[in-house]
């Protein structure tokens, strides 16, 4: 073997990036896969339109009130088990909802399923602390925002071919083998420090190490605090409102694009059921192209800049706000093709800004990210919540007024401007917990 190759850092820090994307695909492919199936499986089980929505809203109930409990409990259990854990649970809970006969077996299925994956991303976020540098957190959080969208962008082309061929239940229960194969290999593969990692060599720990600066290994010291004195801290911190402030308009819009924004393009633009679905579509692929750019780019200004707070707060403010520009700009044009064009450039504006969030939460917290990170969760789940009822109640309204439905277009922009807003006045250079870099 040559010199040069025996001392060539290994690339293990990639292949856990490689696993936690794809838990993260399979976490969206078992929330959204019950959306293409709806009409299958009220069909079947002769289930209202009101009892289907509360099935719905069923999964952000048990995401919502599991967001802290979930992120406290993995910084005590570790990525590694409460991964895995989580995993296991998610599909026993999706075998439920297959193996259902009624409404009723199917909701609290759901709030299982979501009090599962509660506890999932703000301990994804930790893994990525332990195995990323400062100036590469970033690019990593970019991969796992952009999987959220191509696991939604799955369950609604995998579910939609496979229910002909396999129907709903047989659909449902390949997801959950696929998502217990994934937790089994992730509990034997997976380590929570690269420290612990048999494959991980001296140069690339070493390369990982090297780029954490003296003051961010300060910040992550800070572990021996109580619950009380990290919430304490937490609470009185501007960057942590500020951070909360933001995921909640973020969230806000992006729930209004995967629920109603079909419904406005319909009924306001008078495009077909297809010809909407495909814009939506396309919305999601421009906002997973930004989210990958997006993390290059963060990464990129940090190491010219040396400024969290240019790289993680800056940058994604000047992107929502060109966002809510473009979609107000497309209700100036009346013909449907340029306003489309100019919406999905927008998302794709809010995906390069989208990973600052993630980055911003490992600034804020240090050794307490997985709890910081389930507390902007819990932020951004209410505005996810409130947004479909907020439109639903405007839709309603304008239905029956014959008003102009381009006040969707104005209340994406105005939440998207709200939302860089917040993103200005958030500032990482600025800890929560510990000192800092």
């Amino acid at each position: 073997m040559p010199l040069d190759a025996a001392v060539r850092p290994t690339k293990i820090r990639y292949l856990v990036i490689a696993a936690l994307a794809a838990g993260t695909i399979l976490a969206y492919l078992l929330r959204v896969c019950i959306s293409p199936a709806g009409t299958t499986i009220q069909g079947d089980l002769t289930i209202e339109n009101d009892v289907m929505g509360g099935i719905y809203s069923a999964f952000f109930l048990g995401y919502f009130w599991f967001q802290i409990p979930g992120g406290w409990l993995g910084n005590k259990v570790g990525a590694r088990v409460w991964l895995s854990l989580l995993g296991l649970i998610w599909a026993g809970a999706t075998i439920i909802t297959a193996s259902a006969h009624s409404a009723n077996v199917i909701y609290w299925s759901r709030v299982a399923l979501g009090l599962a994956q509660a506890g999932f991303f703000p301990v994804v976020i930790m893994a990525i602390r332990e195995w990323f540098p400062v100036d590469r957190r970033g690019f990593a959080s970019s991969i796992i925002t952009a999987c959220m969208s191509v696991g939604a962008l799955l369950a609604t082309a995998m579910t939609t071919r496979l229910l002909d061929r396999y129907g709903w239940r047989d659909t449902f229960f390949i997801y959950s083998a696929l998502g217990a194969a994934w937790s089994v290999w992730f509990l034997l593969w997976f380590r929570n420090s690269p420290r612990l990692h048999r494959r991980v060599n001296s140069e690339e720990l070493a390369l990982i190490e090297a780029r954490t600066t003296p003051k961010d290994d300060l910040a992550n010291s800070h572990t021996g605090i109580s619950s009380y004195q990290v919430f304490s801290a937490l609470a009185r911190s501007p960057g942590m409102w500020a951070l909360c402030a933001q995921t909640f308009f973020q969230s806000f819009s992006y729930a209004l694009f995967i629920t109603w924004y079909p419904s406005y393009l319909e009924k306001g633009r008078g495009l077909t059921v297809t010809q909407a679905g495909d814009a939506a579509t396309a919305n999601l692929f421009m906002e997973v192209i930004g989210s990958i750019l997006g993390g290059i780019l963060i990464d990129r200004i940090y190491r010219r800049t040396g400024s969290k707070w240019k790289s993680r707060s800056l940058m994604p403010a000047m992107t929502l706000a060109a966002c809510s520009l473009l979609t107000a700009a497309a209700v100036l044009f009346a013909s449907p093709l340029p306003a489309i064009a100019l919406v999905s450039l927008g998302m794709f504006f809010t995906g390069l800004g989208k990973t600052g969030k993630w980055a911003c939460t490992i600034d804020l917290a240090s050794g307490h990210t997985a709890l910081a990170f389930a507390i902007m969760n819990m932020a951004g789940n209410v505005g996810a919540w409130l947004s479909p009822k907020v439109v639903g109640d405007m839709f309603k309204k304008l239905a029956e007024s014959g008003g102009d439905w381009n006040q969707f277009l104005w209340l994406v922009a105005i939440i998207q401007l709200a939302a860089a807003v917040s993103c200005f006045l958030l500032n990482p250079d600025k800890p929560a917990i510990g000192s800092g870099d």
